[in-house]
């Protein structure tokens, strides 16, 4: 008999952490959801109900506190888990201490990332963001709505948000090339980005569309598709690499078995070195 799946969920109380625990549980899976506060765990703990035939259990633990490998491989080796998805971090909005918060989370999820990828058993990372955090530039298919409203949004604290969350993406995807190549992964290991056009709360639609990440587009999608876009790529042993997704007209299993075909394999070369450089033995 096949084990369910155990999954380290980091930012365990964020909107679509908690509907995605729900849809994990109720595809038997069990969950580890990691939060910072005591207050969250009623919350967590009541997605779960009789019927269902997975479990959450609700871990407590400042994630800034994971400041070197060491300390990332000690809580995996206390959780043991399959699966890591990573939500952590906020807007950083609110002054000088959200930067702070900003840079402590990056490191953090630098030394998950290489414990992650050092650990034989886990065969999934998963990290969800935001589409506009890799546009440097505008780009010719952006709107003059499009350039302004991400240049609206990049007004205070929010660039120092980007800075880190880009820097985070760019070292998962440079672990992940490295990885590989120096054969320290298992070779089903699925290296998973997911980012978003804007979020909101209205009632899921079963539909989107799936865009690489470089292409400019203005759009939003709902918390609740994007839990379920996510529950699917983890349910799927191909979906490696990065989705930008935002509400469309395909529904979600045709969607990702779209962009599975068209997925484009992650850059590789001598930037790595660069990249991870200082962080890996």
């Amino acid at each position: 008999m096949k084990l369910a799946p155990k999954v380290l969920l980091l930012g365990g109380y964020c909107k679509v952490a908690l509907l995605l625990t729900r849809l994990l549980i109720a595809r038997g899976y069990d969950i580890i959801s990691l939060t910072n506060s005591p207050i969250h765990r009623g919350d967590i703990l009541n997605l779960r109900e009789s019927n269902r035939q997975g479990n959450v259990e609700v871990l407590v633990t400042d994630l800034k506190q994971i400041d070197t490998v060491d300390s990332a491989r000690a809580l995996l080796d206390r959780v043991d888990p399959n699966y890591v998805i990573w939500m952590a971090g906020t807007g950083c909005r609110g002054g000088s201490q959200r930067s702070i918060d900003c840079e402590e989370l990056r490191i953090a999820v630098k030394q998950m990332i290489i414990a992650a990828f050092g650990s034989s058993k886990i065969s999934k990372f998963l990290m969800i963001s935001y589409m506009s955090s890799r546009r440097k530039q505008r780009e010719t298919e952006m709107t003059d709505k499009m350039w302004n409203d991400i240049a609206d949004s990049r007004q205070g604290e929010i660039p120092v948000y980007e800075k880190e969350k880009l820097e985070a993406e760019e070292f998962l995807d440079a672990m992940t090339a490295w990885r590989r190549r120096q054969t320290h992964l298992p070779p089903n290991f699925q290296s998973i980005h997911v980012t978003t056009g804007s979020l909101s709360d209205l009632p899921a639609r079963g539909k989107l569309s799936i865009h690489p990440e470089q292409v400019a587009l203005e759009g939003e999608i709902s918390r609740q598709d994007v839990a379920a876009v996510i529950a699917q790529l983890l349910a799927r042993p191909d979906t490696s690499g990065r989705y930008g997704i935002l509400s469309g007209e395909d529904d979600i299993e045709t969607a990702i078995a779209k962009a599975v075909d068209d997925q484009q394999t992650m850059a590789e070369g001598a930037v790595y070195k660069n990249i991870v450089g200082g962080f890996i033995e």
